[in-house]
């Protein structure tokens, strides 16, 4: 059992693996905020365009 342990030291536990699952969809829900952030902003920029034309 400890040459297992030893084997398993560069590996992730096992712990972690549902935190990193929380991380990911964290990061989803970023990720959809910053497309929405950048759509908001090119259609500010769209408005702003027209109304110096």
């Amino acid at each position: 059992m400890h040459t297992n342990n030893k084997s398993n030291k560069g590996r992730v536990p096992k712990n972690n693996k549902n935190s990193k699952k929380l991380s990911k969809s964290k990061n989803k829900s970023k990720a959809s905020t910053n497309d929405l952030n950048q759509q908001l902003k090119k259609i500010l920029l769209e408005k702003l365009i027209e109304k110096l034309k």
